[in-house]
């Protein structure tokens, strides 16, 4: 099929014409490869055939391996698109893409290739690139590190993160216009003029995890239901709509393994979560929602940790405000004992 294609005249200069037009959205493309992924997969091979270094083409064949689990095929990809173009975004999907298979030191390698491109090319563009880039090789070095308990625990959280980030994209994809609806209804539910960057992970995991369709599902159950997903797993992605809100302390870091023990200034209750906050100490406080996984909970994508100044602030409020209430409750106790 593919040597049909490109023998037609004109066909691979319009395939690639189409898939290069900014004007076309990318859920577009990712929709016509879909429809007949057969097809879809001969296209794309055929563009690659007539330029090996297109980058549309590139991505769309290596999501499409990756969405069928076909990973020796997509591995081939990366390394023939590399052999092509040896380049700094193709090094770093590349990365990710051996990091999701566990395969860490292979990943680290990658990702050190593509920080050595982007440095070596010192464009002032690059610069969050760069800092992403880095971001990855310090999460992978630490990865590559752990062992035993702390790996396993580790590499579930990770996981977690990857579905519920997948989950996400498909559900701003496939209910696009309840989207729109729903983000009227947050702000109107919480009296809000707009939803701020820092509030944005919290209205997505409310529309996705809590906030039910006409049918009474909610997107993530949609997802995990249509994807098979195992009990256990829907379970929790049920629980994750329910987070815990308030005022937290970290009382206990451990930034190798991803690890905190943060404790609920109100309630005194202590959670384990597992996230990369690199900016949290002990001792320092966030506020925000935590979201419940396994026997562990996490992040949801955004917290907003307090500075020294702000930490020591809060804390002396919670303790000040605890200290009311036991009083109030021992001259509550005190009258009732007296009647």
């Amino acid at each position: 099929m593919a040597e049909d294609l490109s023998s037609v005249e004109g066909v691979p200069d319009m395939i690639i014409k189409f898939l290069r037009d900014p004007s076309v959205d990318g859920r577009m493309k990712e929709r016509l490869i879909e429809k007949d992924r057969g097809q879809g997969e001969e296209l794309l091979k055929t563009a690659i055939g007539y330029i090996p270094t297109d980058v549309n083409a590139h991505l769309l064949l290596v999501e499409l391996y990756d969405r069928e689990e076909r990973h020796v095929e997509a591995e081939a990809e990366y390394k023939r698109f590399l052999s092509e173009t040896d380049d700094e975004v193709g090094w770093a999907n590349y990365g990710h893409f051996l990091e999701k298979r566990g395969r860490y030191a292979d990943s680290l390698d990658a990702f050190k290739n593509s920080l050595a491109r982007c440095e070596r090319a010192g464009k002032e563009e690059y610069r969050g690139f760069l800092d992403a880039v880095k971001d990855s090789i310090d999460r992978v070095e630490r990865m590559k590190n752990l062992e035993g308990e702390a790996a396993i625990k580790a590499r579930e959280y990770q996981e977690a993160e990857w579905l519920i980030a997948d989950i996400r994209e498909f559900a701003e994809k496939r209910f696009e216009k309840e989207l729109a609806k729903a983000e009227a209804e947050y702000k109107e539910e919480r009296d809000l003029e707009a939803i701020m960057l820092e509030d944005a992970f919290d209205f997505i995991n409310w529309f996705v995890f809590n906030r039910k369709l006409k049918d009474g599902k909610t997107p993530g159950l949609v997802y995990a239901e249509g994807n098979g997903l195992s009990s256990d797993i829907m379970e929790r992605i049920e629980g994750f709509g329910n987070p815990v809100a308030g005022n937290f302390e970290g009382v206990g870091v451990d930034h190798a393994a991803f690890k905190l023990m943060v404790k609920d200034m109100a309630t005194d209750v202590e959670y384990t979560l597992m996230g990369d906050v690199p900016e949290l100490i002990e001792g320092q406080t966030f506020v925000g929602n935590i979201y419940p996984w396994a026997d562990f909970y996490l992040t949801g994508g955004g917290l907003k940790v307090h500075d020294e100044e702000s930490s020591q602030s809060i804390k002396k409020m919670a303790e000040r405000t605890k200290s009311i209430l036991e009083e109030a409750k021992e001259g509550t106790n005190n009258e009732e004992r007296t009647k």
